[in-house]
């Protein structure tokens, strides 16, 4: 998942930059729809193919991390939400915006790992990172969309 969305990443960047020149912001939104779908179709399918992979190749000692793969492969498709959001912000110069939020979304990200791991094991590992992306996404999404209503300009 995470080499799918670097790859999407950087040929976001030349894209974003041209459509906002032409001011053009309804597609920038309805592209990070496309996107987002795209991603969590490929978190099925990577969660499908996970569990196949696992129950079916690999060692029975192994079967616990059938439940990782979901929470791992979203996590990451939320960051990949995330860095289309954040890539509005650099292009912006909202450079404040996004240091404070990749500081603060790490330092809480080490502090749930922390507390989930000595709950829930791995597992726990697993799902603070995924409830660290996206809360990561959600203060992107909500701050562009209502707080600037950056969409609609």
């Amino acid at each position: 998942m995470l080499l799918f969305q670097s790859a999407i990443s950087k040929a976001w960047v030349p894209y974003l930059q041209k459509k906002i020149e032409l001011n053009d912001r309804r597609t920038i939104k309805s592209t990070i729809r496309k996107i987002s779908f795209v991603y969590f179709l490929a978190v099925f399918l990577i969660s499908f193919s996970g569990y196949i992979y696992i129950n079916y190749f690999i060692d029975r000692s192994y079967n616990g991390s059938i439940y990782i793969v979901p929470f791992v492969t979203m996590g990451y498709a939320f960051d990949g939400v995330w860095k289309l959001y954040n890539s509005i912000l650099i292009v912006e110069k909202n450079y404040k915006l996004y240091t404070k939020q990749v500081i603060i979304i790490g330092i809480l990200n080490m502090c749930l790992t922390y507390i989930f791991v000595n709950t829930f094991g791995i597992l726990g590992a697993a799902f603070s990172t995924l409830l660290s992306f996206f809360i990561g996404f959600a203060w992107n999404y909500i701050y562009l969309s209502y707080n600037v209503n950056w969409f609609e300009k």
